[in-house]
């Protein structure tokens, strides 16, 4: 073989080794990934958290883009589109420099959905006055605010529906902050996002904070039994027990603070009285009202309260 076919040769073996480098750097700087046909967080739960979880993982400081492939989506609902919302913004937090790119629902509902709650890739943003709120802090207008946009929709709601509407809201912004990351360079809001469906409204309230039972645990909170002996919640129940106690306003008292959850009890008895229905509940990996009231093997980053109102 002559010199110059060596170099040849050379050039061509280094020329493929640079362009398998530059295909590898480019994989890492861009993910595609495509969501499952079922995006239900409330029905779907350990595919859809498995799913968030594993992008989490994989979106790093040198991910240039993210490619959301949304086509097959059939169905929807608005826990997983809420969540969908705090994610996005978590890795937009971590990486200032990530561009979102996405391939919205061939299913117009779903696409709709999607575009009116003010998750938007590409396209301009439709007019609605049902999008996701957020905050950090308790906002004593958010309520009458959602009020006077339901009755301007010609949706309404019994008294009592929005009397325990007022009192849950006020609890779980409250609770926002108690539950905060004590870094504050962590996500500590709290996304509010309602949908009227089929005569009922459905509601979602997300608090991206360290969630109760967590909060519980780190506080060191024991549990009195007949007055006398005591025993460590974390040491001694799984979390979704812990979330039921909460809620059903056991004699809980932390080392050195008094029990953060007195608004836990309210929640559960409106729900026991039918002024809201269905309630659901994911802290962490605590459930309530689903998955057989076990803890899941996915975590939820945070504390996701799902209930429905009728319309009247």
């Amino acid at each position: 073989m002559s010199k110059h076919s060596d170099k040849e040769l050379l050039k061509k073996r280094k020329k493929k080794k640079e362009e398998k480098k530059k295909k590898r750097k480019n994989l890492s700087e861009e993910i595609k990934v495509s969501l499952p046909h079922k995006f239900s967080l409330l029905e779907n739960y350990e595919i859809v958290l498995n799913f968030i979880n594993s992008l989490l993982k994989r979106v790093s400081y040198k991910t240039k883009i993210l490619t959301l492939n949304m086509i097959d989506i059939k169905y929807m609902d608005v826990a997983a589109l809420i969540y969908t919302k705090i994610i996005l913004r978590l890795l937009k937090k971590e990486n200032k420099n990530l561009e979102l790119r996405g391939y919205y629902p061939s299913n117009p509902k779903v696409k709709d959905l999607l575009i009116r709650s003010g998750i938007s890739i590409g396209e301009e943003e439709k007019v609605s006055i049902f999008k996701i709120r957020d905050g950090k802090k308790v906002n004593t207008n958010l309520i009458p605010e959602i009020i006077r946009d339901l009755e301007n929709e010609n949706i309404k709601i019994s008294l009592a529906s929005q009397k325990a509407l007022y009192s849950i809201l006020l609890e779980l912004m409250d609770n926002t902050e108690q539950h905060a990351y004590p870094d504050s360079t962590k996500e500590n809001n709290w996304y509010f996002y309602l949908q009227p469906q089929e005569g009922k409204i459905k509601f979602v309230f997300l608090d991206s904070g360290e969630g109760i039972t967590e909060t519980i645990k780190k506080q060191n909170f024991y549990l009195s039994i007949n007055n006398s002996k005591k025993v460590s919640l974390a040491n001694t129940f799984d979390d979704s027990t812990i979330l039921r106690m909460a809620l059903a306003g056991y004699r809980v008292s932390a080392t050195r603070k008094s029990n953060r959850n007195k608004g836990l009890p309210n929640i559960f008895n409106r729900s026991q009285l039918e002024e809201i229905k269905n309630l659901k509940i994911i802290s962490r990996k605590a459930a309530f009202n689903f998955n057989d009231d076990l803890d899941l093997v996915e975590e939820l980053k945070g504390t996701l309260f799902y209930w429905e109102v009728d319309i009247i």
